[in-house]
């Protein structure tokens, strides 16, 4: 959804496509009570044909296919969440071991903690959707660090592999943190959910065909609800973490 959303996103307008989609299950509302007022369709269409079970078989796969698709969403964000506490994990590792090896490693320390900034001020921020390249120039410098301190002799041989791992973990995890954000195997569902969300609102109106209060309040209610639903899954693609989930004393430890 969100390469879909990528204009508006870049002129920070992500709010007017949340309205301009709200807006297509109040217009079909509008467009399917009129037309189920038209006195040819009510002479045509005898609503008694309709059982309420027409209408469920509509709103089922509706609502199904909107349950499923928030899961997705919340199971998003818990693996964004899990990876950023990892990454705050593995910054917090390599920033000890660096201490422990002591003056063959004061520039990958430096390094680490300037990498660290980086991803946080520049990377962590709600709504990320890209790569930012100062902090992709920070891993840069932990890389050349870390090869000043594999030549250094006098650093000790039992820290070299573990420093190598950490950095090798934070080049994972950042693009794991990419693909948490970014990632969307059904790019199309939206549209699936709006084409069932019509269905529904069209078999809703062709089951009070003719009887104007049944019909206002039918659609009246279906339609809120669809709208809420709506607007509210797509405040929730919106990537954001919860700042009390991640360690904030480890991470200010790593910063000072």
């Amino acid at each position: 959804m969100a390469g879909l959303l990528t204009p508006f996103l870049d002129d920070h307008g992500y709010w007017i496509s949340v309205v301009v989609v709200g807006m297509v299950p109040v217009l079909w509302a509008i467009i399917a009570y009129r037309v189920a007022m038209m006195e040819s369709v009510v002479a045509w269409v005898n609503s008694r044909d309709f059982a309420n079970s027409v209408l469920s078989a509509l709103t089922l796969p509706f609502s199904l296919f909107f349950a499923f698709m928030i899961s997705d969403i919340w199971s998003g964000d818990v693996r964004l969440s899990k990876t950023m506490q990892e990454e705050v994990q593995t910054l917090g590792n390599g920033v000890d071991l660096a201490a422990m090896c002591g003056v063959p490693c004061d520039g990958l320390h430096v390094a680490i903690t300037d990498y660290a900034r980086a991803i946080v001020t520049l990377e962590w921020r709600e709504g990320w959707t890209g790569l930012d390249p100062q902090a992709a120039a920070g891993l840069d410098t932990i890389n050349r660090r870390l090869r000043e301190v594999e030549a250094d002799p006098a650093t000790p041989a039992t820290l070299r592999g573990p420093l190598v791992q950490v950095y090798m973990q934070l080049r994972k995890l950042r693009s794991d943190r990419y693909f948490a954000v970014n990632s969307d195997l059904a790019p199309h569902r939206w549209i699936m959910v709006l084409l069932l969300g019509v269905l529904s609102q069209t078999g809703l109106a062709a089951l009070h065909t003719g009887r104007r209060g049944a019909l206002i309040v039918g659609l009246a209610l279906f339609t809120i609800a669809f709208v809420a639903t709506m607007s509210y899954t797509m405040v929730l693609i919106w990537p954001s973490v919860d700042a009390s989930l991640l360690p904030s004393e480890e991470l200010a430890r790593i910063l000072r």
